[in-house]
C-alpha cells in the first residue's frame, strides 16, 4: 500500500493523548492515528448507509436493479 505524509493540527489535549496511548499500547503515534482515522471512517460509512437507507425509505432517493445499475456503468 502507498503511503503519503501529511501535516495536520491538533489540540494540546489530542497531542498528549496520543503520546500516552502510543507509549502504554507501543504503536508509533502515526500508526496509531491512521488506525483511529481508519476506525472513524468506518463508523462513518456506516453512519452513511444508514442514511441512504432511510432516505430510500421515505421515497427520497432511487433504486437501482442490477441490469438498471450494469447499463449505467457499461458493464456487460
Amino acid at each position: 500500500m502507498a503511503v503519503k505524509k501529511m501535516t495536520i493540527t491538533l489540540e494540546d489535549n489530542l497531542v498528549r493523548e496520543i503520546d500516552d496511548f502510543s507509549k502504554v499500547l507501543g504503536f508509533k503515534k502515526s500508526e496509531l492515528i491512521a488506525n483511529a482515522v481508519e476506525f472513524y471512517l468506518d463508523y462513518i460509512d456506516i453512519e452513511m448507509a444508514v442514511k441512504r437507507a432511510e432516505e430510500y425509505e421515505k421515497g427520497k432517493s432511487k433504486g437501482y436493479s442490477i441490469e438498471e445499475a450494469k447499463k449505467m456503468l457499461n458493464i456487460t
